[in-house]
């Protein structure tokens, strides 16, 4: 089917006011400002009004002790298969970082070219509560590690019902 030129216009013209809705894109920024203005107070209030689990500031950050004991809690099979994962994202992600730098002569003296860089910082979000979603963390951490991001921070909820604990996976 052909589209009429007023209805590609309103697909080009489409903005995130027309297709979010706006009492949630409110509600998010409200969240965003609270974090910035109050920092871990307004986490752990976020994560008693949303996931209804009261944590301790202390709480907010996984120490290497407890990655190293979730690490040991995991099925061998299932850590072999996410070791697979990140083998095969890694190297995926390895060829875009390897083709990232070109440059060609188009017409004589005149250069095109893309030249790519790592960001300074990313912040990944890993869902869950429906499940345990690891290929969510693959996909997200092993392109940043790849393409040498120095500053990765992971941020996942509190398992349902918990006190606080984070899937092991």
């Amino acid at each position: 089917e052909t589209m009429t030129i007023a209805e590609r216009s309103v697909i080009m013209r489409r903005s995130s006011r027309e297709v979010f809705d706006q009492g949630l894109v409110q509600s998010v920024q409200g969240l965003i400002d609270d974090v910035r203005q109050n920092g871990d107070t307004a986490v752990l209030r976020a994560t008693r009004q949303f996931d209804g689990i009261a944590l301790a500031s202390g709480q907010l950050r996984i120490t290497g002790k407890e990655i190293a004991a979730a690490t040991a809690a995991v099925d061998a099979a299932v850590l072999a298969g996410i070791d697979q994962a990140i083998a095969n994202v890694r190297a995926f992600n390895q060829r875009i970082v390897d083709r990232a730098d070109w440059t060609a002569e188009i017409a004589p003296g005149i250069q095109v070219g893309e030249h790519a860089t790592a960001i300074e910082r990313v912040g990944l979000y890993v869902p869950c509560g429906k499940g345990s979603f690891p290929s969510v963390m693959i996909h997200l951490g092993t392109p940043a590690v790849t393409a040498g991001v120095p500053q990765i921070a992971v941020v996942l909820p509190p398992l349902p019902g918990g006190d606080g604990a984070v899937d092991t996976a």
